[in-house]
């Protein structure tokens, strides 16, 4: 039985990384005209935001930590000798008990 690696998706980190910084702070208003803190930052400051989004990724990273999944099944599990033995139900070949 095979695993294989699981990556984090990391196309929803900045929808995340956005509505943690709109949810952590108040919308800003610059001549009259509101904008949420995340275009705010992103356009006012991009390296900010960049630098922002790297450690908000990052933690993401640590909390995700190394996933392995059964290729059979598609089970997800913490390692990878439990995403191999998921489907392995008392080994590949019983012909040796015959």
């Amino acid at each position: 039985m095979n695993a294989k690696k699981v990556e984090r998706d990391t196309t929803t980190d900045e929808a995340s990384y956005d509505e943690m910084l709109d949810d952590s702070y108040e919308e800003i208003m610059i001549i009259g005209t509101y904008y949420t803190p995340s275009i705010a930052l992103k356009r006012v400051d991009e390296v900010a935001y960049n630098c922002g989004f790297a450690d908000f990724s990052s933690s993401l990273d640590d909390d995700f930590g190394e996933k392995w999944q059964c290729d059979e099944c598609g089970e997800v599990f913490d390692s990878i000798e439990e995403a191999e033995q998921c489907c392995n139900y008392g080994g590949d070949d019983d012909t040796d008990n015959l």
